[in-house]
């Protein structure tokens, strides 16, 4: 078994140490790949986890210590896996969001087919949510979507009543409209 070099794990502790970074990425990107792939990913998720694992190493590399008893690889492919999680926890709750957004907007005389319908207003959710504060978006999600009492999620948010109610109108319209444009 190879062992991890110490060298380079010291030289990754900069973070803006290209020469090590590089020679790290090209030592581990394709073991990275390999159990993201195992975990059931295709190649363009695949790449995009492998991604977020990168921006992880970035972070805790620096203050990562090395322990000759322990395994390196290891302790990546914990990172993995919790990355990967995180991944997975995304796209679940994506899914979901998908699903009762499409109940909630009825918008069923626009679809024929139920994975159509699904398709699209996942894309038009990924379109429209960068345009809305994180507050407001999660304003939406738990009252339209969640059917929270709009009081609790007023509450909780640090907002009026009146804002959560308008934040969810502002949001349907707009997916609304986005999704009229989409299949016109």
């Amino acid at each position: 078994m190879i062992s991890t070099s110490e060298t380079l794990l010291h030289l990754v502790r900069d973070t803006r140490n290209q020469v090590g970074w590089e020679q790290f990425a090209r030592i581990y990107s394709p073991l990275l790949f390999k159990w993201v792939q195992q975990k059931g990913l295709q190649h363009h998720d695949a790449h995009d986890v492998v991604q977020k694992i990168f921006q992880v190493l970035v972070l805790r590399l620096p203050d990562f210590e090395y322990d000759r008893t322990k395994s390196f690889r290891n302790w990546l492919y914990t990172v993995m896996l919790n990355v990967w999680r995180d991944h997975r926890r995304k796209y679940l709750r994506e899914a979901h969001l998908s699903a009762e957004l499409d109940e909630k907007i009825g918008q069923d005389d626009l679809f024929s087919e139920t994975h159509y319908r699904r398709e699209v207003l996942g894309r038009a959710i990924e379109i429209i949510r960068p345009e809305y504060r994180p507050d407001t978006w999660e304003a939406f999600v738990r009252y339209g979507i969640q059917g929270e009492p709009v009081a609790d999620v007023a509450r909780s948010l640090g907002m009026t009543v009146g804002a959560v109610y308008t934040a969810r109108c502002r949001v349907i319209g707009r997916l609304r409209n986005l999704l009229r444009e989409m299949l016109d």
